[in-house]
């Protein structure tokens, strides 16, 4: 008998986030800004706090 470690599940789908000023953001734009963002030379806390 074998075990299943991972149990199959739907991916789940993250539709991203509206900014203040009514902005529509996915994550994966979110996330190729922050990596644009380091390799500039930015710090994580300079990335970070605008982000709060």
């Amino acid at each position: 008998m074998t075990r299943r470690l991972f149990t199959e599940c739907q991916p789940i789908t993250n539709p991203g986030f509206r900014l203040p000023d009514g902005k529509r953001v996915t994550m994966a734009a979110r996330q190729q800004a922050v990596r644009r963002l380091f390799a500039s030379g930015h710090t994580t806390k300079q990335v970070a706090a605008p982000m709060r």
